[in-house]
């Protein structure tokens, strides 16, 4: 992997991690706290939160997966013998 691609990738999980998680937690949280009222608007508030939570959650597992793995190389200093 390049270093533009991991830090891409860093970026990526930067913003899932400090930013989109706790919203949806928050989210879900806010959503539970009216759980008297049985409001199907907010249930599908909640359940569409939760979704999205773990698709974040799969994201941000892959991410780390992802950058544990790879190998990065600077392609500024990889030689060109003109081969591939």
């Amino acid at each position: 992997m390049t270093i533009r691609g991991a830090r891409a990738l860093e970026e990526e999980l930067l913003f899932l991690s400090k930013t989109e998680r706790p919203r949806l937690r928050m989210a879900m949280e806010e959503a539970g706290e009216d759980e008297g009222d049985h409001d199907s608007a907010k249930e599908a508030e909640c359940s569409a939160a939760e979704e999205e939570l773990d698709f974040v959650e799969a994201r941000i597992r892959d991410l780390k997966a992802k950058l544990t793995d790879s190998v990065v190389v600077d392609i500024t200093a990889v030689t060109n013998a003109g081969k591939v």
